[in-house]
C-alpha cells in the first residue's frame, strides 16, 4: 500500500462519505416511478463502491478480514 498524501483529511472524508451513504440508506425517499426493486440496486452499488473507496486505506493482506467483518484496522498506516 502507498502511503496517502494527507492521510487524515482522506480517512476524514472517507467516515463523511460513509455517513452521508448511511444517511441516505436510512432516509425515506419519495416514490418515484421506475423498475421493480431498483432500490436495492441502487444500495448494493452504493456499498459496492464505498467498499471499493476504502480498501485505497486498507493493506491489501488486510482484505479478506475486513470482508468477513473480523479485521482490525490497527496497521493501516
Amino acid at each position: 500500500m502507498l502511503r496517502l498524501a494527507y492521510a487524515p483529511a482522506w480517512v476524514a472524508a472517507s467516515l463523511l462519505l460513509l455517513a452521508l451513504v448511511m444517511w441516505g440508506s436510512l432516509m425515506p425517499g419519495p416514490d418515484l416511478p421506475g423498475p421493480p426493486n431498483f432500490d436495492k440496486f441502487e444500495h448494493a452499488s452504493t456499498y459496492a463502491l464505498l467498499a471499493l473507496w476504502f480498501t485505497g486505506l486498507l493493506p491489501r493482506n488486510r482484505y479478506a478480514a475486513i470482508a468477513a467483518g473480523a479485521g482490525r484496522i490497527r496497521g493501516a498506516h
